[in-house]
């Protein structure tokens, strides 16, 4: 709220001292809206994915391609439910709309695409959200797991299951 205002009152004053100091504001790396990364992994993280996980997990990347299969297969099984006249019309309509369709611009720099590439390819780190705060942590797989085993062989937290309870439950809910 304070930048908001200080921006507001160097537009209307017109001070360059003023004007250095909310240029200053606005590049501070602590009032960044940039989420913080912590990497307690082995794995040495470059600038570009660094950057690329600053932005949070839940960041989405813009898809580079329309899925337009999937969506005639969804606009035909919806039409198969209209009368047929509303149907073709549906289709039609969705067909020239897919027609004159572009992907959306990517969200993210071709460098940050090739650092998310890397990430999913390296099987020797996990990347979560941290407990608190809003961080991205990189840990090594291997550490992450022995803590998850850890955690799991708690026997006061947790108890093992002589079998698995998910269609017992499923069942009782769709009678329901």
């Amino acid at each position: 709220m304070l930048l908001g205002h200080l921006v507001t009152v160097c537009r209307y004053i017109h001070h360059p001292v003023i004007f250095s100091f909310s240029s200053y504001i606005l590049t501070c790396p602590s009032l960044n809206k940039r989420k913080i990364v912590k990497n307690i992994s082995n794995y040495n993280l470059t600038q570009d994915e660094e950057d690329l996980l600053s932005l949070g997990m839940n960041f989405a990347v813009s898809s580079q391609k329309i899925p337009k299969v999937e969506i005639i297969a969804s606009t035909e099984s919806t039409a198969r439910k209209l009368n047929k006249e509303d149907g073709q019309q549906l289709c039609t309509g969705v067909a020239l709309i897919l027609q004159k369709s572009k992907p959306p611009k990517s969200n993210i720099s071709k460098k940050q695409h090739i650092a998310l590439t890397n990430l999913k390819r390296n099987k020797n780190i996990v990347i979560l959200p941290a407990d608190k705060g809003n961080a991205t942590v990189v840990m090594d797989r291997c550490e992450y797991k022995m803590k998850m085993k850890k955690l799991l062989d708690d026997e006061y937290t947790y108890k093992q299951l002589p079998n698995d309870p998910t269609t017992k439950i499923e069942k009782r809910l769709q009678k329901h």
